[in-house]
């Protein structure tokens, strides 16, 4: 269910706009990952919005990765 639930998110992303070529044999996310192509402040601000107007639950940068000092741009 969680592989399907990933491909969903992947074929309807905008991948004009997000990341979408992601590698997703065997995987079995339990969270599902928008990274944006380029810096957009503005693009950042509508999604966190809507993800808050809809109570979803997000984290900016990845958990136990990455480098989430690197968000400057906020």
């Amino acid at each position: 269910l969680r592989a399907n639930n990933f491909q969903t998110w992947v074929d309807n992303l905008d991948s004009q706009r997000f990341q979408t070529d992601f590698n997703i044999e065997g995987n079995s996310s339990f969270a599902l990952p928008l990274i944006v192509k380029r810096q957009d402040k503005n693009l950042f601000k509508r999604v966190c919005s809507e993800l808050e107007d809809r109570k979803v639950e997000y984290r900016i940068g990845t958990a136990g990765g990455g480098n989430q000092a690197n968000v400057h741009f906020l």
